[in-house]
Order: structure tokens, then C-alpha cells, then sequence
């Protein structure tokens, strides 16, 4: 049986609130990662679920999935066409991949 353990955030666009989290992952520290979909952000907590900070970046649109590496961040976005972006934790754009639609 599954039981609720916590509960965080709450529907809306404030720090600590979520419109619409898609996938969540954690890396080897037990921080958490959210792809907040509708307000085009990573969220960040620790492994208390205490949020630490957003990771927001001008290409990063509809994110819904989420990957960590040791220092990356790898987000799967859909604006137009689906694309994976890789970030540093800080946020910082290091390179996309884009991937086209078909017709």
C-alpha cells in the first residue's frame, strides 16, 4: 500500500508552488528536481524538501522531463517541437538538442 509521506507546494506560480509538475528526479545527494511545467521552471529542494531555488532559462518552455548528472541538468521541453536542453545546476545554457516535428 502507498501512503502520502509530504506534501509540498501547492497549484500556482509563487516559489514553493507548482502549475502542473510533470516528472521529478534526484541526484546522488538526495536533492530533488521538478519540471514545473506550466511556469517554465526546474525547482530545486533538498532532500528535506525544503526548496532551495529555480532554474529558469529563456529556452526552457513546458518542461516535463528531468534528468541530473554530478553538473548537469538535462530538460526535455516541448515549445513548437520537442528538445533537450543541457544546463549547468546554475542554470546556465551549455547546449540543445532539437528534435523536429514530422510533416
Amino acid at each position: 500500500d502507498l501512503s502520502l509521506v509530504r506534501k509540498i507546494g501547492g497549484n500556482g506560480s509563487n516559489d514553493g508552488q507548482f502549475h502542473r509538475p510533470k516528472q521529478l528526479t534526484t541526484d546522488s545527494t538526495g536533492r530533488v528536481f521538478i519540471a514545473d511545467f506550466y511556469n517554465d521552471r526546474i525547482c530545486i529542494h533538498d532532500s528535506d524538501l525544503n526548496r532551495l531555488r529555480n532554474v529558469t532559462h529563456q529556452s526552457i518552455s513546458q518542461p516535463f522531463g528531468v534528468k541530473v548528472s554530478r553538473d548537469r541538468l538535462y530538460v526535455l521541453c516541448h515549445h513548437n517541437s520537442p528538445c533537450l536542453h543541457v544546463l549547468t545546476l546554475e542554470g546556465d545554457k551549455l547546449h540543445s538538442l532539437i528534435t523536429l516535428g514530422e510533416g
